[in-house]
C-alpha cells in the first residue's frame, strides 16, 4: 500500500491509509459500473399495436379468432432479422405475414416463474437500424371455460 508521498522538496508526507482505502474502492466501483454498460438491450421498439377478435358464431365454439399486428422500429445499432414474440400456449397460431408478406416462423414453449408461454421467433428479410416493420399475426385463442380469467361471451 501507499503509504508516503514525496513533496517537490523531497520531504515525506503521510497519507492517512483510510483514504487510500476510499481510493481503491472508487476505483473499483468506477471499473464494476463501466462493465454494467454492455448489457443487453431491445432490438425492436413497439410503436403501435392493433388486436383484433371476433366471437365465435356459434355458442358451441370455444375458440376466438384473433389477428394482432404490431408496428415496431429497429431500436438497435445493427439491422435484424428475427423478432421474437410471446403469447399464450392456448393461442394456435396459423399465420404470420410481415409487411404484407407471409413469413417463416418457430414456436416453442418457455417456461416463466409461475407457468410457461409460448414463444414465436418470426424471421424477416433484415430490417435496416432505426427501420420499421409490421408483423401481422393470426391465431385461434381456445377458452375451455368462462371464469373470471377468460370468458366467452355475446353479452359483454
Amino acid at each position: 500500500m501507499i503509504n508516503n508521498l514525496q513533496t517537490r522538496e523531497g520531504s515525506q508526507m503521510t497519507v492517512p491509509s483510510w483514504l487510500v482505502v476510499l481510493v481503491t474502492l472508487f476505483l473499483n466501483c468506477a471499473s464494476a459500473r463501466a462493465q454494467d454498460d454492455t448489457r443487453v438491450s431491445a432490438t425492436w421498439q413497439v410503436q403501435k399495436y392493433d388486436i383484433n377478435a371476433t366471437l365465435p358464431q356459434n355458442e358451441a365454439d370455444r375458440n376466438l379468432a384473433v389477428k394482432a399486428k404490431i408496428e415496431a422500429r429497429n431500436a438497435s445499432a445493427r439491422p435484424a432479422s428475427t423478432m421474437t414474440l410471446r403469447i399464450s400456449t392456448a393461442a394456435d397460431i396459423s399465420s404470420v405475414e410481415v409487411n404484407g408478406s407471409s413469413s417463416e416462423f418457430s414456436k416453442r414453449e418457455e417456461k416463466t416463474g409461475t407457468g410457461s408461454l409460448q414463444q414465436i421467433v418470426v424471421r424477416m428479410p433484415a430490417v435496416a437500424s432505426s427501420g420499421t416493420a409490421t408483423v401481422e399475426v393470426t391465431y385461434r385463442l381456445a377458452v375451455k371455460d368462462n371464469s373470471g380469467l377468460a370468458a366467452i361471451s355475446s353479452t359483454g
